[in-house]
């Protein structure tokens, strides 16, 4: 089940945050919406990595969390690098008058292959700037070109499918036993392309089939657009008791089918980062500091 949190969640999150940030972009002043994202990502990046260390000492000094990211709010830091790499792009193609999926695709392009070729990928978080950049502009093409998204049933139920199937083989670092030893490419190649591919078609079959669904003025539909309003907060806080609080159910229940763990896990981290970020937005220095509204 862990695989597919940290496949999907993070992917959605990425793809889903454009969308919701578009109007930063516009205004035509590039360094004020650089300035902004670093308040509202960089900020919590670090406030939040308080309680983070005082839970689990996960770093040895600041240093250590800067060159190495992902022992923190990696997506955090991701993310800003993401916006900055997409705000340089619409400004490059606003100044040369250029074709901007041209640029994001040479981009995108470039950004995987140096993570393929890099010894060292995880220094200062590049492979997860470079990973996700691709979903985040997923955001940006979903919303341009809605219309020409797959609509007919049964192109949305061959994506769903083809996911599920592929998803059964995928892990964050291996390949599937059926692609190895490919003749001619190399397999952190292939290990890339079955990395991204995966959550592309969960990606576009979730833009493709949510749409038809017909959103109510019900008791759900409203928390759960209450959940995207706040899901900075819900992905923070959750973080600093997750593994804490796996192993204590799993210390306390062993015997526990692992999909109840799943599910209990997931139930009570819900609830407890609801209540934390419904505290911190009461105050205006917590929901700046913590949950990056300034």
């Amino acid at each position: 089940m862990e695989k597919y949190y940290l496949l999907f969640s993070y992917a959605c999150f990425y793809g889903n945050e454009w969308l919701f940030d578009v109007s930063s972009y516009w205004g035509g002043n590039y360094w004020s919406s650089i300035c902004k994202k670093f308040k509202q990502l960089i900020v919590p990046f670090f406030t939040w990595s308080i309680p983070l260390f005082i839970v689990y000492h996960n770093v040895d000094n600041i240093g250590d969390y800067l060159l190495y990211p992902n022992k923190g709010y990696w997506f955090l830091w991701a993310l800003f690098f993401i916006s900055v790499i997409y705000t340089l792009i619409d400004w490059l193609c606003k100044e040369t008058k250029s074709n901007k999926e041209f640029v994001i695709g040479i981009t995108a392009l470039g950004l995987i292959g140096c993570q393929v070729a890099l010894p060292n990928a995880k220094l200062f978080g590049y492979e997860y700037i470079a990973f996700y950049f691709i979903f985040y502009m997923m955001g940006y093409y979903a919303n341009k070109y809605k219309d020409n998204l797959p609509n007919k049933s049964w192109i949305l139920w061959t994506l769903f499918l083809v996911w599920a199937v592929m998803s059964c083989f995928w892990t964050p670092n291996g390949i599937p036993l059926f692609l190895r030893n490919v003749p001619f490419v190399p397999t952190k190649l292939i290990q890339m392309g079955y990395r991204i591919l995966t959550p592309v078609i969960f990606i576009i079959w979730m833009y493709s089939a949510v749409p038809k669904l017909k959103v109510s003025d019900s008791w759900i539909w409203r928390r759960l657009i209450d959940f995207g309003q706040i899901s900075l907060g819900l992905y923070t806080a959750h973080m600093v008791v997750k593994n804490l609080f796996a192993k204590i159910l799993f210390d306390t229940m062993p015997m526990l089918p692992i999909w109840i763990h799943v599910l209990i896990e997931f139930i009570v981290l819900i609830l407890f980062s609801v209540f934390v970020v419904r505290i911190l937005l009461k105050s205006q220095i917590t929901c700046k500091w913590l949950l990056g509204k300034w």
